[in-house]
């Protein structure tokens, strides 16, 4: 079967026609073609059947007493996309025109061939399908229309950006008459105050590409909008723009609303900000008091334990007793303990001045070696470390030598509690400033992360050594030598491969070498 009776098969024809042998042909030959067909011998019967059959197409001729124009009429009346067929018998001049003044869609004459029938017929079928597809096609795009007309406010404009045309959503928005628009009074195209975006969306349209932006425009001169905005360029069958429509949606009471609720948002943000904060600054505050006398009320028994170790000591060195020599000794370690329970709490007393910026310093000249020697010869716990001095003689500067002592205590201390055995000091000028620099044989850092913070020695995984003591050092170290105008580097010793402090002056900032 071919395509044209594989068209015809899909389709309900009416023949109609008082030629018996006429019309009994075509039903046969169309019934051959797996055709719906239907055959009526008169306008009655033929009425019957389209009332009730709805058939595509109808084949009929004048008939007698003209039954045939008489059904074309009440056909075309009824249905006036209804396909049909005129089966020519007379030639008369007058019955074609009253033929043609009833839009028929073919003529056929007599005799009647099969095959330009099948043509006509086909012809005919695609001609109302595609008929059929442009109607359903054309009321698809005039839903669309009234969807779009309904929810958005819809301009188009030509090459130059004019407006050409208006919906009704747009004059009703702007309060004005579709003349006054076309004069384009209001243009989300040509108008907006900000000229740079502007030009980037003339840019971006030009160069055949959609652009969408949020715009704010006037209402009745004197009331601001908010808009979505889409410029979309129209093309031609060669790519050419041939003009832009534009689809804009007022969503000012979303963005307004969405504004307060933001600024609501924030507000109960920082109010919540401010009652931590507040919180904060209470806790914060309980917690240095009590610190702070609970340190005043441990120094004094401390003190006494101290003393009491000392006087025990020397009077027992002077004695003539049993196990004098242990004696000694255990008081010398009752004096140590005291004595280091005693540092911590003086650092951490020296650590909330420091963080509260209530410490004083006094400023005088003094030399670098000296303190450095004097550190030494004081401090017992180095009694068991080898320490290798690489100290140039002379270096004077202008800082508080009590807090210079302070931060080489701090440091040695480190690198006794860290280091295993060796520790290297070297002081050397270079540069118009003298550099100090203290190095142990210990793990080193694996991470100089918040090395420099408050406590954060109990942090064990930011060392790969283990922690010990409060983490109160190394911040008080930082927060002298910011104050002193000092700068202070950690890295990796060469020589011992441990942790390397070196101190230069001149450079008010804290510098960590991301080589580590």
């Amino acid at each position: 079967m071919g395509i044209k009776e594989q068209t015809l098969a899909k389709l309900k024809i009416l023949v109609c026609d008082n030629d018996v042998r006429l019309s009994n042909r075509l039903y046969i030959w169309l019934s051959g073609l797996k055709v719906d067909v239907h055959l009526a011998h008169n306008y009655d019967n033929a009425i019957e059947i389209f009332a009730e059959k709805a058939p595509d197409i109808i084949i009929t001729s004048a008939m007698d007493n003209s039954e045939g124009l008489t059904l074309i009429k009440s056909v075309k009346s009824f249905n006036e996309e209804a396909g049909i067929v005129f089966i020519f018998k007379d030639e008369s001049a007058k019955l074609f025109k009253e033929v043609v003044t009833l839009n028929v869609d073919k003529f056929v004459h007599l005799p009647v061939e099969t095959a330009i029938l099948l043509d006509t017929l086909y012809r005919l079928a695609k001609e109302k399908t595609l008929s059929q597809e442009y109607s359903q096609k054309e009321q698809l795009l005039k839903e669309y229309k009234g969807a779009i007309d309904q929810t958005f406010i819809v301009t188009i404009h030509n090459t130059e950006g004019e407006i050409t045309y208006v919906n009704e959503r747009f004059c009703q928005t702007f309060a004005m008459d579709k003349q006054s628009a076309l004069e384009g009074y209001v243009n989300p195209i040509l108008h907006g105050s900000d000229r740079e975006k502007r030009n980037k969306m003339l840019r971006a349209i030009q160069s055949k590409t959609v652009w969408q932006d949020r715009q704010s425009i006037l209402v009745n001169e004197s009331e601001e909008h908010i808009f979505d905005v889409s410029v979309v360029p129209i093309l031609d069958a060669k790519d050419n723009i041939i003009e832009y429509l534009v689809l804009m949606n007022d969503v000012t009471t979303f963005v307004l609303e969405g504004r307060k609720a933001q600024e609501k948002q924030n507000d109960s943000k920082i109010e919540k900000l401010q009652l931590l904060r507040k919180h904060h600054q209470e806790m914060s505050r309980v917690k240095d008091s009590f610190l702070t006398v609970f340190a005043h009320e441990l120094r004094t028994p401390l003190n006494a334990i101290i003393n009491f170790a000392d006087h025990l000591r020397k009077h027992i060195a002077k004695s003539e007793i049993n196990r004098k020599e242990q004696l000694v000794i255990e008081t010398q370690e009752i004096q140590r303990s005291g004595l280091h329970i005693l540092q911590m709490i003086n650092n951490m007393l020296d650590a909330i001045k420091l963080r509260d910026k209530k410490m004083h310093f006094e400023f005088q000249d003094f030399d670098i070696a000296e303190s450095i020697e004097e550190v030494l010869h004081n401090n017992s716990i180095l009694s068991d470390v080898d320490v290798e001095l690489h100290l140039q003689e002379a270096i004077e500067i202008h800082s508080d030598a009590t807090r210079f002592l302070q931060i080489l205590e701090h440091l040695l201390s480190n690198a006794v509690k860290y280091g295993k055995s060796k520790i290297i000091i070297t002081l050397k000028y270079i540069d118009n400033s003298f550099e100090l620099s203290i190095e142990d044989d210990g793990e080193g850092f694996n991470t100089q992360k918040g090395v420099f913070e408050l406590f954060n020695q109990a942090q064990q995984d930011d060392m790969t050594r283990s922690a010990k003591g409060l983490g109160i050092g190394l911040f008080v170290v930082k927060q002298i030598c910011l104050n002193l105008d000092f700068d202070i580097k950690l890295s990796r010793s060469q020589t011992l491969s441990g942790a390397k402090v070196t101190i230069r002056e001149n450079i008010n900032e804290i510098i960590l070498d991301e080589g580590r």
